[in-house]
């Protein structure tokens, strides 16, 4: 057994030695490839212009999200299991209704957001694994927002207006 072990942590030491030696090559080899290796790396050049940035929206879209209260918070994720039960009934679609309406600063901002081509957050990637992104909690709200919205339009028998929230959806995943 003991014998075993050592092999096992020579060979370790082995492939960290070897690893070391081939770091330069691997960064070279990374940089043709076009791998971010450093923060500047990450933003873009030249930088998104303003009218096609969806970042200032996607910001405020947190902040609104992050001032509602917790419970408040989960309530699109509830109404989102409620309607996509085959037995949704008129009352589940009301309180839908009535939430999506109270919603309604979150999905302009998630609309105006997908309306935009590009999202450059600008963060500030120095920070490293210290770095938050709390807008992607409200990103995900907002697409939520958007598919309950979807659904209810379905029902009506608004077809294109449900794919139309579908496809916003999507994009703000995409700035995400």
């Amino acid at each position: 057994m003991g014998i075993w072990i050592a092999r096992i942590g020579f060979g370790a030491v082995g492939d960290l030695a070897s690893g070391a030696l081939a770091l330069g090559a691997e960064l070279q080899q990374a940089r043709r490839a076009g791998v971010p290796l450093e923060p500047s790396y990450l933003r873009p050049s030249p930088p998104v212009p303003p009218d096609r940035n969806a970042a200032p929206f996607m910001r405020e879209l947190g902040e609104l999200y992050w001032a509602l209260p917790e419970t408040e918070r989960h309530r699109t994720g509830d109404l989102l299991t409620a309607m996509g039960s085959p037995n949704r009934t008129d009352t589940d679609r009301e309180i839908a209704r009535d939430w999506i309406e109270r919603q309604s600063r979150i999905l302009e901002l998630a609309e105006t957001a997908a309306a935009r081509p590009e999202c450059d957050m600008d963060r500030p990637y120095e920070q490293g694994y210290e770095l938050q992104f709390r807008e992607f909690a409200a990103a995900r709200d907002a697409a939520r927002l958007l598919f309950l919205r979807s659904m209810l339009a379905s029902d009506s028998g608004r077809y294109a207006d449900a794919f139309r929230d579908i496809a916003r959806g999507a994009r703000i995943g995409q700035h995400v």
